[in-house]
């Protein structure tokens, strides 16, 4: 075994461990579907409330997976420690260990997917090998904070799908990325973002014709699945867009601390990624504007303090964040894209 085979064995052990500890505080952080109307079992049900019933990705796999679920690892499930036992009799509430397993699986290993997926993307943008290593997992720490208090059962499989889409995006896979984004627009509506950045980032970086058609393409996805799920959902309970702004001026009032706090997260954020910004690579500059689209969505839609709506984001802002050495390879040319 040669020593880089050795150090990639490694750093993949490194980065299970590292994945399972965060993994577990996540669970125990989030506290995952804890709410009656969007709880697992309603999901796997088609009950749950709307928005939360449009994401079928993992509800779908899960009846699908649990066909394969071994008897045994029921009763290891059953008996596990820590909030990974708790979670899963949450989620399962004696009706549905099988695809609890697969959901709280998939959720596991989309963590360990997201920070290759962040890494494979450092390395595609030009960072060093160090930084390529220590960025993904200080990236993948980041999602704690975001998810105090507030989490859903595709929350990582989406982190993990929108990076993966943006990799490949940027690399121009567009075999790849077009099917991926099917994938993730099933999992969470929110992936149309990568459109937009798709829009803003290679106008005039390809030609015209090849342009609008690949953001035909996407759009064409985007709204077949959108308007499929809709219809199917049409009398759940609930709102598509729930119009949350009231709510917010409500909290803000009552707990004005709330609205600094709130304040002194954006603050951070678009500091540290604005300090340098000419030496960032110029496709995550671009990929930073669905950070203010996600911004005016918080406070129209979302809740106070449930920062895990800027899990999509985070591939993007966590990467900018951090300075910004000189980076070994340049964008990519324009021929590239265009073929």
């Amino acid at each position: 075994m040669s020593v880089k085979t050795l150090a990639k064995f490694f750093y993949f052990i490194i980065t299970l461990v590292v994945s399972a500890g965060i993994f577990l505080v996540y669970l125990s952080f989030s506290r995952v579907s804890a709410s009656e109307s969007v709880s697992f079992p309603k999901m796997l049900e088609g009950k749950a409330s709307r928005p939360i019933v449009y994401r079928q990705l993992i509800p779908i796999l899960a009846r699908v997976g649990a066909r394969l679920v071994p008897g045994w690892l029921v009763e290891t499930f059953q008996n596990a420690p820590f909030s990974l036992g708790s979670t899963f009799h949450s989620f399962s509430q004696g009706q549905y260990p099988k695809e609890a397993i697969v959901a709280l699986t998939l959720m596991f290993f989309s963590l360990i997917g997201f920070i290759f997926a962040e890494k494979d993307l450092l390395k595609h943008l030009g960072y060093s090998g160090n930084e390529q290593l220590v960025l993904p997992v200080t990236i993948a720490v980041q999602i704690l904070p975001l998810t105090i208090h507030f989490g859903y059962v595709y929350d990582l499989p989406q982190v993990f799908l929108f990076s993966l889409c943006l990799l490949f995006l940027y690399r121009c896979k567009w075999h790849v990325y077009l099917p991926l984004l099917a994938i993730a627009i099933l999992n969470k509506e929110t992936s149309f973002f990568l459109i937009v950045i798709f829009g803003l980032y290679f106008f005039r970086r390809l030609r015209l014709r090849t342009y609008l058609l690949l953001l035909a393409a996407q759009a064409g996805i985007f709204f077949v699945i959108r308007a499929a799920i809709t219809y199917m959902y049409r009398n759940n309970p609930g709102s598509s867009m729930p119009w949350t702004v009231q709510f917010h001026i409500d909290q803000y009032t009552r707990q004005p601390l709330t609205f600094l706090f709130t304040l002194l997260f954006f603050g951070v954020i678009v500091l540290l990624a604005a300090k340098g910004w000419k030496n960032k690579p110029i496709f995550l500059r671009y990929s930073f504007s669905i950070f203010f689209i996600t911004t005016f969505l918080f406070f129209t839609s979302g809740s106070p303090m449930e920062f895990r709506v800027f899990l999509d984001a985070l591939p993007i802002f966590g990467i900018l964040m951090f300075p910004s050495g000189q980076l070994q390879l340049p964008d990519p040319p324009t021929q590239k894209a265009v073929r």
